[in-house]
């Protein structure tokens, strides 16, 4: 009789333990054991680049808490997966898209610079005919003075006129030179009217461009990158190693059961932000405290015999 007992009361305590582990085994659950699962193609990564960014993800919260919160295992269920749909293709298309931005807003500061030197080329060149073309008129005023003093005296030499003719010859040859440089001075500003017009559509075009761009994505942000479930993490976008660690360091906190904080910013900020992917912020830290403890309690200990177990059976 009295084994009976013991063993009911034995039963009863183990089925409220099942019941108590089942409740609680997503609070801090570690270590967090994961492996590589399905990684699609078309990322254009192999598993092992998954694996190094899901290192230093690990690496992000383990140093700033100091303790040991994941491991990578090959025999575990818990996979972390890329799985690529319309976020990714639109990921890309965004990245395409901004690439071609920056080219168009690249070719439109060089055609800038283009001009800025077109217009101090023209500025020297206009500077030289002024000053050439006041010259010109001061010695033709000076010429046409002495052809009057030369008429009203009517005195005229063989000399004299020599010397007055090889003046006008001169002089023509200045006025050519003159207009010369005014046809110069006119095809300059044509160019740069025209390159400066260029410039305007130029300019125009990508600016409405960018309207489409953050039309299109200004809340891409929103998009959900991954999400955690008990037995797998799946990643549907990122854009750079950096933005995978982000997303990995975001979903690892998740398996740690911590939820969103309000901090923007912060790596467990409900939007994805542009941040340094290796720090946490106050905000995060303070959520892991708040799930996980200052310290390993018995809790997490007896959490951690019966994952343990449940592990060694699942590999039997």
């Amino acid at each position: 009789m009295r084994m009976i007992f013991v063993l009911g009361l034995l039963f009863s305590a183990l089925v409220w333990l099942g019941s108590w582990y089942n409740a609680t085994a997503h609070i801090c659950p570690v270590p967090v054991l994961y492996r590589i699962g399905d990684v699609d193609e078309r990322f254009g990564v192999t598993p092992e680049t998954i694996k190094a960014a899901a290192v230093s993800a690990e690496a992000v919260w383990e140093t700033a808490v100091g303790r040991d919160l994941f491991k990578y295992s090959p025999d575990t269920n818990f996979v972390i997966n890329l799985i690529y749909d319309e976020r990714q293709q639109m990921a890309n298309t965004e990245e395409e898209w901004r690439m071609t931005l920056d080219k168009k807003l690249i070719e439109h500061q060089r055609l800038v610079e283009e001009l800025e030197v077109m217009s101090e080329r023209y500025q020297t060149a206009k500077t030289s005919y002024q000053t050439e073309r006041e010259s010109y008129e001061a010695t033709l005023a000076a010429y046409n003075a002495r052809v009057d003093k030369y008429n009203q005296a009517g005195n005229l030499s063989p000399e004299a006129h020599e010397r007055l003719q090889a003046e006008a010859d001169k002089l023509q040859q200045q006025f050519v030179a003159l207009q010369s440089q005014e046809r110069a001075l006119e095809a300059m500003v044509a160019e740069l009217n025209a390159r400066g017009e260029e410039g305007n559509q130029l300019i125009a075009a990508y600016n409405a461009e960018v309207v489409k761009y953050n039309e299109i994505f200004g809340d891409s942000v929103k998009f959900t990158q991954g999400d955690y479930t008990r037995d797998r993490i799946n990643i549907y976008k990122f854009t750079s190693n950096d933005d995978l660690i982000r997303v990995l360091v975001h979903e690892f906190g998740h398996a740690l059961g911590l939820g969103h904080v309000e901090t923007k910013g912060s790596a467990m900020y409900y939007l994805t932000t542009e941040r340094d992917p290796t720090k946490l912020s106050e905000a995060d830290l303070e959520e892991f405290i708040s799930v996980c403890g200052e310290t390993l309690r018995f809790s997490d200990r007896v959490r951690q015999v019966i994952r343990t177990v449940l592990i060694n059976l699942q590999t039997l």
